[in-house]
């Protein structure tokens, strides 16, 4: 018998391109799960939890920022950014306010310019966080960096 011509079944480049999704997706994860996965291993994982949920959330912060600037062309302090619906009502910018704070255990600085934002968590010691927590800091750029205090 002869064949119709069309074969079923999966092509060669359709398995890579899967390939390649899939270890893009595994590479997020590991950036994002990391940090918690290096002090588990450690054995400090009393904060670690508590730190990457506070990257996550910074992150959310960025990303709510970035929404809020695609849609107002500029940036925004706090409160434009709940009143805009981009933070949950509730929430709070800091760790010992009335309400739940943002990110965990930190208190949110967000610095407005014209050309970009800086967004700044300081660890706060009296909502339970060890000395030596370092200070998370994200930009308009999307880098997160840990700054360790002297």
């Amino acid at each position: 018998m002869m064949s119709s011509g069309k074969e079923k079944g999966f092509s060669l480049i359709g398995l890579l391109i899967a390939c390649v999704i899939v270890v893009i997706l595994m590479t997020m994860a590991l950036q994002t799960y990391g940090p918690t996965l290096q002090a588990v291993n450690k054995g400090d994982n009393t904060n670690a939890l508590g730190m990457n949920i506070s990257r996550m959330r910074l992150r959310q912060l960025h990303q709510a920022e970035m929404t809020y600037h695609s849609i107002h062309r500029s940036y925004a302090t706090w409160a434009e950014l709940v009143r805009d619906g981009q933070i949950p009502r509730g929430y709070t910018d800091t760790a010992r306010a009335g309400g739940r704070p943002w990110v965990p255990g930190h208190d949110v600085e967000i610095e407005v310019t014209s050309s970009g934002f800086t967004i700044t968590a300081t660890p706060n010691l009296q909502a339970g966080l060890p000395e030596d927590a370092p200070i998370l800091v994200i930009n308009q750029s999307g880098r997160l960096e840990e700054v360790r205090r002297e």
